[in-house]
């Protein structure tokens, strides 16, 4: 919703350090995504496991916001399972910890939330570090075969 709000994003050059290797990459964001799903239960990506130990690193790669919505839409049919490809205008990496740098700089935002924070910026997440209790219908769900 907020990359749609916005139609014409800065356009930046990225610079991602992960322990496995260094990526360069233009576009509007980096989603670093543990859960990777958004509003009405869309997925971002295809791996969507909070339980790895790794994020999703999303690059949007498009010039505009507009040019994110075949994007959108595959990630809509993954609801029903289609399981559709992705259009090019995301990248994705899986991560343990990532250092972002962007030029020029982006402020970043979290949940919804816009701290008073800009690239660069470092993060890392932790394998089993959370504890879920769930309903026993979301349990069969989302269980893990």
């Amino acid at each position: 919703a907020a990359a749609i709000s916005h139609l014409n994003p800065t356009y930046s050059e990225f610079k991602i350090q992960t322990p496995e290797s260094e990526i360069t990459a233009k576009g509007i964001a980096v989603l670093l995504l543990n859960f990777a799903k958004i509003n009405q239960d869309i997925s971002i990506t295809h791996r969507n496991n909070a339980r790895d130990g790794f994020f999703e690193v999303a690059i949007l790669k498009s010039h505009n916001a507009l040019a994110l919505l075949p994007t959108l839409f595959a990630a809509f049919l993954d609801r029903s399972d289609n399981s559709p490809n992705r259009p090019d205008a995301l990248e994705i990496h899986m991560a343990s910890s990532v250092r972002i740098e962007s030029n020029p700089p982006l402020y970043l935002q979290h949940d919804g939330e816009v701290p008073d924070a800009q690239t660069p910026f470092s993060a890392s997440v932790l394998p089993g570090a959370v504890r879920l209790i769930v309903s026993p219908e979301a349990y069969e769900k989302f269980q893990v075969v």
